[in-house]
């Protein structure tokens, strides 16, 4: 009985020596770092694609070793300095690092939530949406990226130092003067509508609220239907380049300048959310560019036209305000997304009416590649996803364009195809959207993620312009009409 019992024991010995040894000899993929405070939160950041949680971190490069690569991705992520104390987990594929950042933390309180200061780190803005002390004892599984590893954090945490925080109301201390001035617009808008009896700031605060989504992007998502419905191809292609453009000169703009946003040095001016950069203000730049095409496409004749071009300039002007009020956009911002979207509504006009032999045209399969050949280099090079997206609109427009090339010459273009077509391309298009958007907000995995939207753009775009492009009305047909 007691060989038996020796044996078994041996045995047991034997099979945990072997877990262990298989557990650290594991090949890392990847190093995290885990920091703390004093509350038991833990410092994490939310990323543009799944729009979830995770502890900083990423894979490890060639020929460096997992503790530099967490430091690493740590500074990239939230622009903190630190050193590892120790490794905290119990073997895997991605080393887990207690690191204790070398300074105290910026951050600002709010609701149970702690919001670091981190707009100066490399990949703000183009990865990483926002950086935050998490109570994730209160938080959802789905919440997070890595939702396994919540379950490890207090274990975690027992073994960690903490790193210190710096509490501050604002963070004005780390902007310049010249944004710190511009902010005081901010603040004497939001006075002034305040001290406006209760009332009628109650009405007037929910109406620039509203107001500030005539410049969403989803309106281009909106505009869809009623391009190819009302103007066939010749309007969706349009839409199509002038989202390009404005991803192109908006984006780029704010990677390039990478200004922070009012709200981010002085939280208390944030009545809404947003994320990124501040110049120039997307939503103002969509507003003019989208209304101004809307009244383009409807403002036919001389009253009519005068009075849906005041609408329309009416509609963007209001978010520009929206924009202000709400904390999320100076005033420069405003002034240059204005600029930007006129300019963009100019362009993708004239680009819709020039001849489709010509580079230049949004019918000329060239256009599309010489588009692609800007966009491309940027989407390497900078993690932003929409810059991916916007390369994928070209590659799909490049391929409808390049394999309609004759049927073109002989579409009357601004006239819709039949309904049927119209309401089938409308249809898979819109199947295919809900899909891949169902699938990335329930998968953790960035990369996929990227690589499934990049392909439901270009093959949704394809199946959305090329019937409207086979089975528009012809010249041949039809014996009139007019080419673009």
């Amino acid at each position: 009985m007691n060989r038996i019992f020796l044996r078994t024991l041996f045995f047991i010995i034997a099979l945990a020596s072997l877990t262990v040894n298989a557990a650290q000899n594991t090949p890392l993929r990847g190093a995290v770092c885990l920091v703390g405070d004093e509350q038991g939160r833990v410092l994490m950041v939310k990323d543009y694609l799944s729009g979830r949680y995770a502890l900083p971190g990423g894979g490890i490069d060639d020929g460096e070793s997992p503790e530099n690569a967490a430091l690493r991705e740590l500074f990239e992520e939230t622009g903190l300095r630190a050193e590892v104390i120790r490794r905290i987990d119990d073997g895997g594929s991605a080393a887990i690092y207690n690191c204790k950042t070398l300074s105290a933390v910026p951050t600002y309180e709010m609701e149970n939530k702690g919001y670091v200061a981190s707009w100066f780190s490399p990949h703000f803005g183009r990865e990483i949406k926002t950086v935050n002390w998490l109570d994730t004892s209160t938080m959802g599984a789905s919440e997070f990226r890595f939702p396994d590893q919540v379950a490890d954090f207090p274990k975690w945490l027992k073994k960690s130092e903490n790193s210190e925080l710096n509490i501050s109301s604002d963070f004005s201390d780390m902007a310049s003067p010249f944004l710190a001035e511009h902010a005081d617009i901010n603040r004497s808008l939001q006075q002034a509508i305040t001290a406006l009896p209760a009332p009628l700031f109650v009405f007037i605060d929910a109406f620039i609220h509203a107001a500030s989504g005539l410049g969403s992007t989803y309106l281009y998502v909106l505009l869809v239907p009623l391009a190819l419905l009302t103007g066939g191809v010749k309007r969706l292609v349009w839409l199509a380049m002038m989202a390009v453009l404005t991803i192109l000169s908006v984006y780029g703009s704010k990677l390039f300048f990478g200004i922070p946003r009012p709200f981010y040095i002085y939280p208390e001016l944030g009545l809404a959310t947003a994320n990124g950069f501040s110049f120039p203000s997307g939503h103002t730049a969509n507003a003019f560019a989208i209304w101004l095409t809307m009244a383009s496409w409807f403002g036919t004749g001389n009253t009519k036209g005068k009075w849906i071009l005041g609408l329309a300039l009416g509609a963007a002007l209001l978010t520009a305000l929206s924009r202000i009020y709400l904390g999320v956009h100076y005033l420069m911002d405003v002034t240059a997304g204005a600029v930007l979207g006129t300019m963009i509504f100019l362009v993708s006009r004239t680009m819709s009416n020039v001849s489709i032999e010509r580079v230049g045209s949004v019918f000329n399969p060239l256009t599309w590649l010489v588009m692609l050949l800007v966009l491309l280099p940027i989407a390497i090079s900078q993690l932003q996803p929409m810059f991916a997206l916007a390369s994928s609109v070209c590659i799909g427009m490049g391929l409808v364009m390049a394999a309609s090339k004759q049927t073109l010459r002989d579409v009357v273009f601004g006239r819709p195809p039949a309904l049927f077509v119209s309401a089938t391309c409308l249809s898979l298009s819109a199947i295919i959207a809900a899909v891949s958007f169902w699938y990335t907000k329930t998968n953790g995995n960035s990369i996929e993620n990227l690589s499934i939207l990049v392909f439901a753009t270009i093959i949704g775009g394809f199946i959305m312009v090329y019937p409207s492009v086979r089975f528009a009305p012809r010249l041949s047909m039809i014996g009139s009409g007019s080419k673009a």
